[in-house]
């Protein structure tokens, strides 16, 4: 059966889709560690523009995901931790899909 995820944050054709056929593409979503600097800037203005405002463009979800709540605290402001939870929510998300697909 397969199974088309839409709701996902970041989405990407599957690597085995077949794009000649007529069947649709299965879907899956970037863990945050593998977000480009464009796809955070896109995650974080969803999030609110104060927060893709102070973001170097270089910023990558690598570097993010390495942050604690300190300096998420430091660079975003008091919703800094809340931003913080939003972010481990997405990448826990994204395990427990890689982890449904595997079976």
């Amino acid at each position: 059966m397969l199974r088309i995820f839409i709701t996902c944050a970041f989405l990407a054709p599957h690597p085995f889709s077949l794009s000649h056929t007529h069947t649709p593409q299965r879907e899956y979503r970037i863990h945050p560690v593998k977000w480009t600097a464009p796809q955070l800037e896109s995650w974080l203005r969803a999030r609110g523009p104060q927060f893709a405002d102070k973001t170097p463009k270089d910023l990558t979800g690598k570097v993010v995901m390495r942050w604690g709540p300190s300096q998420f605290s430091a660079f975003f402001g008091p919703k800094g931790g809340d931003l913080q939870a939003a972010l481990r929510d997405e990448a826990a998300r994204c395990d427990a899909e890689k982890k449904r697909q595997s079976f």
